[in-house]
């Protein structure tokens, strides 16, 4: 059997197992992914199926790669080396896919995936793991890549069969995540580690267990397998779903604190904020007084500071300014998502393409003549700068918003702002209160503006000085997620303070909170109960933030 006919019946198969596939099953088409639906796949384990016309650019994709290199054309990754070894021929100008050939391929292949196996612990997790390869699955089906169709069938059963490579987290420098990534392309080989029905095994061993069979990587196969930045993505994925999660609980936190404060409503007012609307604010601002509707802050009380800190006052600010960022960062995603950022690029169906570049000779030799219309560029597509850049920019608006936390609830232990007790006491508590867990909201901000500090410019040129930008997207991916935490639990500690001064004041001054934050000082006492004597306070800090996690 020839290589063209192997093909084609790897396809067949592969349409074959995905239309068999349970109905609900998220259908990857390399168009229209969304990020909700990878953090499913990622974090609740859907099913995932490839949609026929799918399967059918990938086949062409691989087809115009074939060809290319059957006319004699240098092709990255497959005829010639990658990196400084871009010179090194892999086999002859005669690319014709031999059998010959084709175990010259499978041995460069081979090689390639052994030599880029090289990242370092500790190991991302296996929900981003899954995230990554879902993007890189769907990415296969622009049909730009040219990849065989048996590696995205491998791509599918690990996903459909929970077989998770395990992927060390340090080693990229954000140019395409080669090295962590080379080691999903060793696992489908059967020569590394995975998770697999809560275990780690060798991938041998849980490829057995689940009825699959190592895939044989030629052609450009381990290039598109991990030259790409679907790791950095699945961070960066994950990180705007959390960061959304936090900014949607985030006018909950700000109204139950200014309950505690007996702050001043007016700089959240509609007709305050629309004397300058920027982006988001408006938004941010409604959603906090909606919090209050019913509050005894809409009464007179001549006790009432005529204007409140910043960080009471302000928070809409540096709130809409995390939700601009993010909102700029989800658009970016969602188109890398559905593109391809593969070098060489596969283009299809490029016979206009060619008519353009008809005076251009240098252009011409790239296209491909013959059964399928197509042609192979050097790219550098999988340069993340720009999703990097927005990831720092949405890191420095969480850093803002953290601050505000900070001081927030600063001041709520002391009664020079809130005219109650000291450290948010009871009144019957003579002890120490809430006044040595201070260190703790300071520790994690000082920590967060650390992490936030941007490190997509820290880089020297390698790879013979070829490889001369960097961008770090995946440890800006992975420091943003510590960052979040933090505020999770900033937000959690804030809620102890804010909950504990909403007791008290109501406790002497019988007046009632919004029906906003009644429902959440409920919910969060439910969780956390009042501090009437000292007590431990870690295991506090843990609910509350887990009642931030779940709000």
């Amino acid at each position: 059997m020839n290589c063209i006919s192997k093909i084609a019946v790897a396809v067949a198969g592969l349409l074959a197992s995905n239309y068999s596939l349970a109905a609900d099953a998220i259908e990857l088409n390399g168009k229209n992914i969304t990020p909700e639906q990878i953090v499913a796949i990622g974090y609740q384990g859907e099913q995932v199926s490839l949609s026929k016309a799918g399967v059918e650019r990938m086949e062409r994709g691989h087809q115009v790669l074939l060809a290319s290199a059957a006319q004699g054309m240098g092709v990255y990754g497959l005829t010639v080396g990658v990196g400084w070894n871009k010179d090194q021929p892999v086999f002859g100008k005669d690319g014709k896919m031999s059998p010959e050939l084709r175990g010259k391929s499978e041995l460069f292949n081979r090689d390639l995936t052994y030599t880029h196996t090289a990242a370092i612990g500790p190991y991302v997790s296996d929900d981003i793991v899954r995230m990554a390869m879902a993007i890189r699955l769907n990415q296969l089906m622009t049909g730009h890549i040219g990849i065989q169709p048996a590696v995205a069938q491998m791509y599918v059963d690990f996903l459909n069969h929970d077989i998770v490579p395990r992927v060390p987290a340090r080693g990229s420098v954000g140019t395409a995540d080669i090295l962590p990534s080379a080691h999903i392309a060793l696992a489908m080989m059967g020569e590394w580690d995975v998770t697999y029905k809560g275990k780690v095994m060798p991938a041998a061993d849980a490829m057995k267990q689940a009825g699959l069979t190592p895939v044989k990587l030629y052609a450009k196969d381990a290039l598109s397998i991990f030259s790409n930045s679907s790791m950095a993505v699945a961070y960066a994925v994950d990180v705007a779903n959390k960061t959304e999660h936090l900014l949607e609980a985030a006018p909950k936190v700000v109204a139950m604190s200014l309950e505690a404060l007996n702050g001043n409503v007016s700089p959240y007012l509609a007709q305050t904020v629309e004397l300058r609307p920027m982006p988001y604010v408006a938004e941010v601002s409604a959603d906090i007084t909606a919090q209050l509707d019913g509050s005894y802050l809409w009464q007179v009380d001549d006790k009432r500071a005529l204007q409140d800190p910043l960080a009471f006052r302000g928070s809409q600010w540096s709130l809409a300014s995390a939700w601009d960022e993010l909102h700029d960062l989800k658009s970016m995603i969602n188109t890398h998502l559905n593109s391809s950022d593969d070098n060489p690029a596969i283009v299809l169906n490029s016979k206009d393409a060619r008519q353009t570049y008809a005076d251009a000779p240098q252009v011409q030799k790239y296209f491909v003549d013959g059964e399928y219309s197509g042609a192979v560029f050097s790219a550098s597509n999988f340069e993340p700068v720009q999703l990097a850049v927005k990831m720092q920019g949405l890191s420095i608006a969480l850093g803002h918003v953290s601050r505000d936390s900070v001081f927030r609830t600063l001041k709520l232990a002391d009664p020079a702002f809130t005219h109650l007790t000291r450290f948010m006491n009871a009144p019957e508590n003579h002890g120490h209160g809430f006044g040595a867990i201070q260190k703790t909201f300071v520790n994690l901000f000082a920590e967060s503006k650390a992490l936030i500090d941007p490190v997509s410019l820290e880089g020297v040129a390698v790879a013979g000085y070829i490889e001369d930008t960097f961008t770090h997207m995946m440890l800006v991916g992975q420091r943003m997620d510590t960052v979040l935490d933090n505020l999770s639990y900033m937000y959690g500690l804030e809620m102890m303070h804010s909950a504990q001064g909403i007791d008290i004041r109501m406790r002497d001054e019988k007046r009632g909170i919004g029906a906003g934050t009644l429902e959440v000082h409920q919910n969060f006492r439910k969780q956390v109960p009042f501090v009437a004597q000292d007590r431990p306070f870690t295991k506090d800090i843990e609910a509350a933030k887990q009642y931030i996690d779940q709000l």
